[in-house]
């Protein structure tokens, strides 16, 4: 279960930690992991100044999507690069991504065993 925020106040990984520690405590059941977009632009070099901006840089287009409670309280999905390639099982870089990077996370993921449906697309 992947959270994310953007917190230019506190950068450290131990603040990461903290959060994903309470909610292992509150809910053990998933796998949490908190990441800190204000960091991770810092550890990678990147610009951009929020989280839904942040998402964009992500490695794989079917990943750049985030769900969010608006202040509606209804649930808004932010997807820079659309849903087909998630629904369609299409493993694409995002245009942001060095291909090498990108050849590099298909192995060391081991997606292809994990989903075997997956296509993999180098470009466009």
């Amino acid at each position: 279960m992947d959270v994310i925020f953007y917190d230019n106040q506190d950068t450290s990984l131990e603040y990461e930690l903290h959060l994903e520690n309470v909610l292992k405590s509150l809910n053990p059941q998933y796998p949490w992991s908190v990441k800190n977009q204000a960091r991770m632009k810092l550890k990678y070099n990147l610009i951009y100044s929020t989280s839904l901006e942040a998402i964009s840089y992500w490695p794989e287009t079917a990943i750049c999507i985030a769900a969010r409670l608006n202040n509606h309280d209804s649930i808004e999905i932010i997807a820079p690069y659309g849903y087909d390639d998630l629904l369609n099982l299409m493993l694409r870089p995002s245009p942001r991504i060095d291909i090498e990077v990108f050849e590099n996370r298909i192995k060391e993921k081991d997606w292809m065993q994990k989903w075997s449906k997956l296509k993999v697309v180098k470009r466009g």
